[in-house]
């Protein structure tokens, strides 16, 4: 199973939450922070109560924002 087929298959909550960060987080590593941005906030955004997921996507997301928006 892809990532982008995950993310089909989840469409709400926690699974989409943890697809969005996967693919949040390979954008990081790929060189695009803009996009991971995007991605690491839709899947904050989504309803979930994985507290350790919530502090990875803020810790990932914090990490996005100074490289592309500044401190």
């Amino acid at each position: 199973m892809t990532v982008a087929s995950y993310l089909a298959d989840a469409t709400t909550g926690l699974a989409r939450a943890q697809a969005l960060a996967l693919l949040g987080e390979v954008q990081v590593k790929v060189g695009k922070p803009r996009l991971a941005v995007t991605l690491l906030r839709d899947a904050l955004a989504e309803e979930h109560d994985d507290r350790e997921l919530k502090i990875v996507l803020h810790r990932l997301l914090a990490w996005q924002l100074q490289n592309t928006e500044g401190l």
